[in-house]
């Protein structure tokens, strides 16, 4: 067992590394399509670090959640805004609000 203890630690971080980057792959293609859609709520590039932080933060509980937003447009649009606010104004606050929402 000892022998197959490196090949199998090998094995674990590989796949870890894969589902990680098929996560990002699959984030950064909802993004994308909510900017071509026109719900995305960040219209600029972070102009600053706090806000490239703020970003992220959005951009994971946003994908994350993807599947329960609505299928409407608009009110994607009005869910992700509201998203965008709670985290800019408050991100202690998001849980709570997500609970409620979702």
């Amino acid at each position: 067992m000892d022998e197959i203890a490196p090949l199998l630690a090998l094995a674990r971080e590989t796949l870890r590394a894969h589902v990680k980057r098929r996560d990002q792959e699959r984030r950064s293609r909802l993004i994308q399509e909510w900017k071509i859609e026109g719900v995305y709520p960040y219209p600029e590039e972070p102009a600053e670090p706090a806000q490239a932080v703020e970003r992220e933060m959005f951009d994971e509980v946003a994908t994350r959640i993807s599947r329960r937003l609505p299928g409407v447009t608009q009110s994607k649009k009005t869910t992700l805004r509201l998203l965008r606010e709670i985290i800019s104004r408050d991100p202690s606050g998001l849980y709570p609000v997500l609970d409620e929402l979702f």
